[in-house]
């Protein structure tokens, strides 16, 4: 290729967001049993309520008193159904004004006690024919999110990086509360619940186009012409080796241009682009996007990209670990 003459090198790449998505748990079926005494059924806390068999006390209250289990009636069901689903709402809210991930856990924890000390009250009593069904499905709709939500810590299971990078605190705590009210809300019967948490608002910004972000080492004779027709803001690195250490790196936003001079010794080309610029970072933090061009380029020519994806493009670029 003949030094200083122009050149238009065409990008064959794809600008598809990566979409954020906050974590997520697995939840498995439990295998359950049924332990049986004379003239009463005995489930404990930990046991899924079986419809063949009326529940009684769990097993921080299980005795060898063969006494009947008092027998509960359809206005104090009712009574106690209201006040245990009071008493839930509330710990979930408790959750959901959590400031902290050590809160989150904190208000987790006492929302399992919550939903223990709730089985074991209704499960105490002998529920008569007219409320055995909403009996069972109230055990049930108890009995689902404890078994999941027990002994956990929401804040292990929130990752501090993501495509984009570390996380802000908001956004792990947002989704250290997502994965909570989630157990809650898969759990069928399901118990009324307050609305679910917001995520984080999303940022909008931006540099100026063209805004060098940073510069390094010795200049060069080099010049590279940058098209983005693409719809996201990118990061255009000139790199000589480490790409987190780039001879110099310009933000163009989209559908824009932008010109890079003084490149120095042979490069490659590098680009990330996303939204919500983070100056701290040096990064975007929503919708990631790494890649770079194949092939080298030199300071000995006026370089052009396009990093609009097309099939007459002459240029490939592969994807990268974020930098």
């Amino acid at each position: 290729m003949p030094d200083l003459s122009p050149h238009l090198l065409k990008a064959d790449m794809t600008a598809s967001l990566r979409t954020r998505h906050p974590g997520r748990w697995v939840f498995g079926l439990l295998l359950v049993a049924m332990l049986s005494t004379v003239g009463i059924s005995v489930l404990s806390a930990g046991d899924r309520v079986d419809p063949a068999a009326r529940p009684g006390p769990s097993s921080a209250t299980r005795t060898t008193d063969r006494t009947p289990a008092p027998t509960l009636t359809l206005a104090e069901f009712r009574a106690k159904e209201k006040a245990a689903h009071r008493a839930v709402r509330t710990a979930v809210e408790r959750v959901l004004k959590a400031s902290s991930l050590a809160e989150v856990d904190t208000a987790t924890a006492n929302l399992s006690k919550v939903l223990d000390e709730q089985w074991n009250e209704i499960a105490s009593f002998h529920p008569s024919d007219e409320v055995w069904e909403p009996t069972r499905h109230l055990l049930a709709a108890l009995h689902e999110p404890l078994a999941e939500l027990r002994g956990t810590k929401p804040s292990s299971n929130v990752a501090s990086t993501d495509e984009c990078g570390p996380t802000t605190l908001q956004e792990r705590l947002y989704d250290a509360k997502a994965n909570v009210y989630q157990i809650l809300h898969s759990s069928e019967p399901r118990l009324p619940l307050p609305a679910s948490p917001e995520p984080p608002p999303a940022g909008q910004n931006r540099l100026p186009n063209g805004h060098v972000i940073e510069r390094t080492g010795p200049r060069g004779p080099g010049r590279l012409d940058i098209d983005n027709g693409t719809a996201d803001d990118v990061a255009v690195s000139v790199v000589t080796g480490d790409p987190s250490k780039p001879q110099v790196m310009v933000y163009v936003r989209a559908h824009s241009q932008a010109t890079v001079t003084g490149i120095s010794g042979t490069y490659q080309v590098y680009f990330k682009s996303g939204s919500d610029w983070d100056a701290d970072r040096r990064g975007f933090t929503q919708g990631c996007a790494f890649h770079r061009f194949d092939q080298p380029f030199d300071q000995r020519s006026h370089w052009q990209i396009d990093l609009r994806r097309s099939v007459l493009g002459n240029a490939k670029t592969s994807t990268v670990p974020p930098y």
